[in-house]
């Protein structure tokens, strides 16, 4: 056993107790579902994010908001974080052309919300990490699926899994759900309402 003074355990049982386990279920209060990621409800077709609404349903996490780019057109990105710093999860919100790319106080409509945190499951009970194996034990092997980029996508109902990067195979080769399972693909991300590609 280690021999730690007695008046030492007192306060180390307390930050076992307290702080702990603030971490450890910090995201676990709420989940992913079609309809909602916790407090944030997510109307289809009408869902909308700002800095300032993040911060009111989520007051425990940091947020940060820009401009991103990429392959796509520019899109305002949200990123909500723990506080000890771990990615929960992203907003983007696409920008149409003609319409300014400066940062904004207003809402924007939700183009695609992430999830890369194991701490929030979805609301079949999938998180990050888990297996394409069992995807199909809790959703079935019937998901639409397919490549965006070099990820393997699949999902249905609002609710999409990416499974990474997998160079081994052509985005122009048959690959299903089942043939993930037997190559062990792992979660990468769970996203709303449809697949999201890195």
């Amino acid at each position: 056993m280690l021999d730690y003074p007695k008046r030492m355990f007192v306060p180390f049982l307390l930050f076992l107790l307290v702080a702990a386990p603030f971490e450890l279920h910090a995201a676990d209060e709420f989940t992913i579902s079609p309809t909602a990621l916790g407090p944030l409800k997510l109307p289809f077709g009408h869902a909308t994010a700002s800095k300032a609404k993040l911060q009111r349903l989520f007051p425990k996490f940091t947020i940060k908001y820009g401009i991103g780019q990429g392959d796509s057109p520019n899109f305002h990105i949200f990123e909500v974080s723990s506080p000890s710093g771990e990615l929960l999860f992203t907003i983007k919100s696409f920008i149409e052309e003609g319409k300014s790319d400066k940062e904004t106080a207003a809402e924007v409509p939700i183009s695609i919300l992430s999830v890369y945190s194991r701490t929030i499951p979805d609301s079949y009970g999938l998180r990050v990490g888990d297996s394409a194996s069992k995807v199909i034990a809790r959703r079935g092997k019937n998901l639409k699926s397919g490549w965006g980029h070099f990820d393997f996508l699949a999902g249905d109902g609002l609710i999409f899994y990416r499974f990474g990067n997998n160079e081994k195979h052509s985005v122009d080769e048959p690959f299903s759900l089942e043939s993930a399972a037997r190559e062990d693909l792992r979660i990468q991300s769970i996203s709303w309402p449809g697949p999201a590609w890195e």
